[in-house]
C-alpha cells in the first residue's frame, strides 16, 4: 500500500497549488510549453503541458521550449481517493495484457484520455473511474512513469490502458528518426517495466506530426492517439468548463483530452464520467474504441 506520509500529501497538495495560484507542492517546478511544430508538420490542436523535471542523464531530452504567460486563477475542487498498492512481482506477473473488452460497433462508446502523468493526482482520478466502472487510457511521459512506478501499475492494475507521451515531451518533428525513436523505446521499457505490458498507442506531443514521425511510429508497431474533443483544460484551470467542454464536445466514437497532473481537471472527472453515462456512453480504453488499427497511422476518432 502507498505510504500514510504519500496519502497526506495527496490530500494537502491542491490546497497548496491554490494558495501558490498553479504551483505544486509536491511536484517539480512546472511552467507552461508552447512550441511551435517544424515546418511541415501536421498539427491537431496543440496543446501545451506542465513540464516536469527528468531524472535519468541516460534517457532522451527535449528541447525546453518557451514559457507562456499564467493562466488565470484555477476554479478547482480537491480530489479525494483512496491510496492504491505498490508493485510487487506477484501482481506484474498475475496482470494480463490489455484486450477489448467492449464491441464498440454494437455500443455508444466514447474514450476519456489523459496526458502528461503519472503525477499527485493519478490515484484520485482512478478512484473516480473505479466509482463509475469506467476505463480509460494514460498516455504517460517516461520521466513521470520513473518517478512514479507505483502510481502507473496502480493505473494498469484497474484494467485501464497506457499509451506512450514520450520521454520528457518533446516536440518530435524536431527530432532526427534516431532520437525519435529512443524518445519512444526508452518510455516503452519503462512501462513495461511497471504495467507488465507493451502499448499499442503513441500520443505525440502537442499532436505533432510529420512524415518521419509516422515512419518511426510504424516501424516501432505502434498507432497515433489524437482527439476528437481538446477540453483546454491547461489553459482555463476551472472545472466547470472543463466539464461543460467534455459533455458539450462529446458524440459517439470520440476521444477526448485531458491532464491527469492538474487538480481541476481530476476534479472535473466524476461530472465528465456521469454526465456521459446519463447520455448512454459507455467509457472505454482507445483500444476497446478503435479496435484493430494499422501502425504509423493516425486516429482521432473511431
Amino acid at each position: 500500500m502507498v505510504t500514510s506520509s504519500l496519502h497526506r500529501a495527496l490530500l494537502i497538495v491542491p490546497l497548496a497549488i491554490t494558495l501558490a495560484l498553479g504551483g505544486c507542492a509536491a511536484a517539480p517546478a512546472q511552467h507552461h510549453r508552447s512550441d511551435v511544430p517544424a515546418s511541415g508538420a501536421v498539427v491537431a490542436e496543440p496543446s501545451p503541458r506542465s513540464t516536469f523535471t527528468a531524472h535519468a542523464s541516460a534517457t532522451p531530452s527535449g528541447s525546453p521550449g518557451s514559457p507562456t504567460a499564467s493562466p488565470a486563477t484555477p476554479t478547482t475542487a480537491s480530489p479525494t481517493g483512496p491510496a492504491t498498492p505498490s508493485p510487487n512481482a506477484s501482481t506484474m506477473a498475475a496482470m494480463p495484457e490489455q484486450s477489448a473488452k467492449v464491441n464498440c460497433r454494437k455500443v455508444k462508446c466514447i474514450a476519456l484520455t489523459f496526458d502528461d502523468g503519472p503525477g499527485p493526482y493519478t490515484l484520485h482520478l482512478l478512484h473516480y473511474l473505479r466509482a463509475a466502472d469506467a476505463r480509460a487510457t494514460f498516455f504517460m511521459v517516461g520521466t513521470q512513469v520513473a518517478s512514479h512506478p507505483s502510481v502507473a501499475h496502480a493505473v494498469a492494475a484497474d484494467g485501464n490502458e497506457i499509451g506512450i507521451h514520450t520521454w520528457d515531451h518533446p516536440n518530435l518533428t524536431k527530432l532526427s528518426p534516431a532520437r525519435i525513436n529512443q524518445e519512444i523505446t526508452s518510455t516503452a521499457r519503462e512501462i513495461e517495466k511497471v504495467a507488465g505490458f507493451h502499448p499499442r498507442f503513441l500520443r505525440p506531443p502537442y499532436g505533432a506530426m510529420n512524415a518521419q514521425v509516422h515512419t518511426v511510429a510504424g516501424e516501432d508497431g505502434l498507432a497515433m492517439a489524437l482527439w476528437s474533443v481538446d477540453t483546454l483544460d491547461w489553459k482555463t484551470r476551472s472545472t466547470s468548463k472543463t466539464v461543460a467542454a467534455a459533455l458539450g464536445g462529446a458524440r459517439r466514437g470520440g476521444i477526448i483530452l485531458l491532464h491527469d497532473i492538474h487538480p481541476w481537471s481530476v476534479a472535473a472527472v466524476p461530472q465528465i464520467l456521469q454526465g456521459l453515462q446519463k447520455q448512454g456512453y459507455t467509457l472505454v480504453t482507445v483500444s476497446e474504441l478503435l479496435g484493430k488499427v494499422k501502425p504509423g497511422r493516425a486516429y482521432a476518432h473511431r
